[in-house]
């Protein structure tokens, strides 16, 4: 087994310290609730998986957490005990659940819970040492690589996430043997015509109770299987019914008081005034034709639809389909409605900002899941308003967020025309913040903050009622989550975050960006940079070790600088060596193929000592930088100068036509096969028969549609074709996944780049993945490197974009102190000189310290990264003197430089050399190790080829792919083919101004 070699730069690994998560979460104390004795263990003997596919919880377990379809065993659940404390026309649900395996075996717990219609999560804890810890709000990709690392060094983490097809909750729970562990999860959910929860339990089950809290004053009731329950119901074995909560009819004024913030709040009603006339007018109907909705069933919206034409009766009816990238507006009959829907293609990402600018109508209807991938909330719609949420996992927080009134497409029969609450006033007419619920037929109800005063004013309609205000205060939770998660849903989850992750840790309300996150020791939060809630048992602690981590960081960044420069040194000595271009590995080297043995060092001149950190510098001219006036120079076969006057070209793999290779003007750059032509049963079937491609589509997203590769691919597929408009649908699809996240993002945003044309989005999506990914280097590194690209094509943001994308690069190189990373810097610093001259001739400044300011410019410059964690990738480059730039012999006897290796997922990883001599450099990637807890997972790779990278002239071919479990471990990238001899001795930098 070949063994790892890991550069440092001759400086040893730095010793980083974690710095701190966000803002704090604003929870009050909670009392730390007594475990539950231990149910006896369950037998060894396994148990069989429950294939039912209604169960609730569903529940499935991995053996050491390595996630394979053919590893897959049961759970026992050893107690399910649900706690509901309905009142008035809301109810607060808590959820504890015991869960075994059996034997020896360290099992990782996936847990599936459906929830009832509307319900909003609270809260998700595990026990740990037999206390229930909670969990604290993260980004989603903090928290997977922190439950993760956790796994791999079996520790107990635990990772809760909202499900963003079914609207219920998913978690996976690491260690749970045979002795069981426990989780806890707290949601609230409006009650309506009433809330329903099933209840799906195995036969296998030990132990399982329901309870009600009833409402004090006697209005919301519980039903048990049809059973009315009023206390506790117990019962062990398999059970199949469903937990329904009725509202109270009453609408009286109900005070309820946060269980932890302390907020109060208020649930009023009453009747509703006369019914408004119908007849005439502008009917807008907004149907979402995004991707989200593909598998939407249509025909009971239709059938609402339908129902609201009739009772509306409009003069006229607009239908506009819309997703992020716009919206076109159709004039229909009402005969012709539901023909016109039907003929709309699923497709896009989802957005509403087409929606802002749409003229006034008297009644609007929107269609939709409610959730925006690209773009803001929902805008206040020029109308009176009414939401169809569409499926089981739409957002109705967002769909009411612009004010529209809630209407289920399976629900009973809706007045139409029945007025609705439109404000609500308190002293002097103050506004009072407000959210209508759901409420008997001829009755109003809503839930509104705390006026400060014993009476509010009501618009109803024409009307105006004044409700009096009086009466205790009763522990709830859901009145003030359902108006937090109103306000969450009308802020920019990217542009407003720092808002919105207050507001969001202050309730405990997860979202597509935030996940729950337990782990087993405060230590542990500290390494992972996050911060636990105020009711952890041991915050005082964390408090003291994330303070002592944070001075470490900082003494950290502060010595980072005497350790980038010494690295950059050693990239500009080598960069200033002459190497012998006819140089030849020794005989007993092998000349191509696989690794070779250890080689004899290649001599390189040691750096110099480290000088001290110099203070921030002011901002400076760049220091005179190797020069790259001779770029557009080659030597022709007499060694006589050539000077080409060719532009730059950023020629991209998917420009080409031919199906058997892709290769640059020059015929320098080419790119494999099977690189770019991925081997898929869905291309297969496309290219059999082009002229069908939308059948051929549809068949197969149904078969292949659930992961993100499928859009990649076929996008990819069309955009060969010349059906650019066609491939951008389908690739921004890929974000209206279920299970898109912030790799799916970098991945459509690698596809926009290499397509060109669509700099603003790509920079856009950049942005979102760097957010979502807060932790790592990498996405700040893509990120300016969407900055530069953008800056070729819109010169009047060019300064900014290129001040902005050296910036990024030089805190990525400066700011890292994480040494699996290490190698970045250098990376980093190259791409950032690269773009200096750009800026300076722009008469932008550099704010760089001119010991850093060096153009390494590069006949042959390739670059990887790749998109998981916990999987090492290698770069091969095999040259054409016989040598193979490879982890183990990074320096090659013609200049040929290997970055570090990154054993540790994402990358980047680098080749260069700067003076290339004639012939071929083939390049491969390499999966060295995949990550052990999803062997079969796919990791992503991208691949950039450059010609004369850093001058005038650098061209760049790029490919981005899927290494899975079906690729071979080794896989060919391109060629890039220099002709001719070797370019000039440049002139050695001069150092200083």
């Amino acid at each position: 087994m070949m063994t790892r070699r890991v550069w440092h730069a001759g400086l040893g690994a730095i010793i980083a310290a974690a710095l701190l998560a966000g803002p704090a979460q604003a929870r009050a104390q909670e009392r730390i609730a007594p475990p539950r004795p231990p149910l006896p263990a369950p037998p060894t003997a396994p148990v069989a998986l429950n294939t039912d596919p209604l169960a609730n919880p569903s529940l499935v377990a991995y053996p050491r957490g390595v996630r394979t379809g053919e590893n897959r065993v049961a759970l026992r659940l050893l107690d399910y005990a649900l706690t509901v404390r309905p009142r008035g026309a809301l109810a607060d649900y808590e959820l504890e659940m015991q869960f075994a395996g059996h034997g020896r075996e360290q099992l990782e717990g996936h847990l599936n819970v459906a929830l009832p219609a509307g319900a909003i999560v609270t809260g998700y804890a595990l026990d740990i040492g037999g206390v229930l810890i909670d969990g604290s709000l993260v980004e989603p990709a903090r928290a997977v690589a922190a439950y993760e690392a956790r796994v791999r060094e079996r520790v107990d983490p635990a990772i809760g996430q909202v499900d963003r097809a079914t609207g219920g909750f998913s978690t996976r729970v690491f260690p749970i043997g045979a002795e069981g562990r426990r989780i806890r999860l707290r949601f609230v959910a409006p009650i309506g015509d009433g809330a329903v929860l099933p209840i799906r339990l195995d036969r296998h089950t030990q132990s399982w109770s329901v309870s009600v809290e009833p409402d004090r004053e006697g209005g919301a009731t519980a039903a048990l299987g049809g059973t009315r329950l009023t206390g506790t119901a117990r019962g062990r074995g398999a059970i199949a019914r469903e937990l329904r909560v009725a509202p109270d009819d009453a609408g009286r004024p109900l005070a309820a008081a946060h269980p932890q913030t302390g907020e109060r709040s208020w649930q009023i009603g009453g009747r509703l005034p006369a019914r408004e006339a119908a007849g005439g007018g502008t009917l807008r109907i907004l149907w979402d034709r995004s991707h989200s909705l593909h598998n939407a069933e249509r025909a009971p919206l239709i059938a609402r639809l339908e129902q609201a034409v009739a009772a509306l009766r409009p003069a006229r009816i607009d239908l506009v389909a819309f997703d992020a990238e716009g919206q076109t507006t159709s004039t229909v009959a009402p005969e012709a409605l539901a023909a016109a829907i039907a003929a709309i293609r699923a497709g896009g990402a989802s957005g509403f900002d087409a929606l802002a600018a749409l003229p006034a109508a008297d009644h609007c209807i929107l269609v939709s899941d409610g959730r925006a991938n690209l773009g803001g909330a929902l805008p206040q719609l020029p109308c009176r308003s009414f939401a169809i949420p569409a499926g089981r996992g739409a957002d109705r927080a967002a769909l009411t967020a612009g004010g529209a009134q809630i209407v289920d497409s399976d629900g009973g029969r809706f007045d139409w025309l029945r007025p609705a609450v439109t404000a609500v006033a308190g002293a002097n007419g103050a506004p009072v913040e407000w959210l209508a619920l759901p409420a008997p037929a001829g009755e109003w109800r809503a839930v509104i903050a705390d006026p400060g005063a014993p009476e509010v004013t009501v618009q109803i309609g024409r009307e105006r009622q004044q409700i009096a205000l009086s009466g205790e205060a009763s522990p709830l939770a859901a009145p003030h989550t359902l108006l937090a998660a109103r306000r969450i849903a009308r802020l920019d989850p990217f542009t407003q975050r720092s808002a919105f992750l207050a507001e969001s840790r202050r309730y405990g309300v997860p979202s597509e960006t935030l996940a729950y996150v337990v782990l087993e020791s405060p230590q542990d939060y500290v390494a992972n940079r996050i911060e636990p809630p105020a009711s952890y048992p041991k915050y005082a602690e964390w408090r003291a070790r994330a303070d002592e981590a944070a001075q470490a960081a900082e003494e950290a960044r502060i010595d980072r600088f005497a350790v980038v420069l010494a690295r950059w040194q050693s990239e500009v000595e080598w960069w200033q060596r002459r190497f012998d271009p006819a140089a030849r590995p020794a005989e007993n080297r092998p000349r191509s193929g696989g690794p070779p043995p250890p080689p004899m060092p290649v001599p390189v001149a040691a750096p110099p000592p480290p000088p001290p950190p110099p203070p921030p510098p002011p901002a400076v001219r760049e220091q005179a930088a190797p020069s790259s006036d001779s770029a557009a120079e080659r030597f022709d076969d007499s060694g006589s100068i050539i000077v080409t006057g060719s532009s730059v070209s950023r020629r991209t793999s998917s420009d080409a036509a031919s199906a058997e290779s892709v290769v640059e003007e020059d015929g320098s750059i080419r790119i494999a096969v099977d690189a770019w032509r991925p081997s898929r049963d869905y291309i297969d079937a496309y290219d059999a028969a082009p002229a069908s491609f939308e059948t051929a589509y549809v068949e197969w997203v149904g078969k292949a549609g659930g992961v993100p590769a499928f859009y990649l691919d076929t996008a990819d597929w069309l955009h060969r074709k010349g059906q650019a408009a066609r491939a951008r649908e389908v690739l921004l699809s890929a974000l209206d996944l279920p299970t898109a996240d912030h790799a799916t993002i970098g991945a459509v945003a690698a596809r926009l780049e290499r397509w060109g044309g669509a700099a603003d989005l790509a920079v856009r999506l950049r942005e979102r993945q760097a957010q979502l990914d807060p932790d790592r280097p990498q996405p700040r590194r893509l990120l300016a490197l969407a900055l530069a690209e953008r800056a070729r094509s819109h010169p009047a943001t060019a300064r900014a974009d290129l001040e902005r994308a050296i910036a990024l690069l030089t805190e990525v190189a400066l700011t890292n102190t994480d040494p699996r990373w290490d190698g970045i810097e250098v990376i980093a610093l190259r791409e950032a000189n690269a773009l200096i001259p750009r800026l300076r001739a722009l008469g932008g400044e550099v704010r760089l310290d001119q010991r850093l300011i060096a153009n390494l410019d590069s006949d042959v410059r390739v670059v990887i990264e790749w998109d998981r964690d916990a999987t090492d990738i290698d770069l091969w480059v095999e040259q054409p003197n016989g040598e193979t730039a490879i982890y183990s012999y990074p320096h090659t006897l013609i200049g040929g430089r290997l970055s570090n290796d990154m054993t540790n997922g994402f990358g980047p990883e680098e080749y260069w050399l700067r003076r290339a001599p004639g012939g071929s450099y083939k390049i491969k990637a390499n999966v060295f190790a995949s990550d052990r807890l999803d062997p079969n997972g796919s990791s992503r790779l991208r691949a950039r080829l450059i010609r004369d990278f850093g001058r005038p002239t650098e061209r760049e071919e790029a490919i981005d792919f899927d290494l899975n479990a079906g690729t071979a471990r080794t896989l060919d990238v391109g060629t890039i083919r220099i002709e001719g001899g070797v370019r000039a001795e440049p002139v050695p930098p001069r150092r200083g101004k």
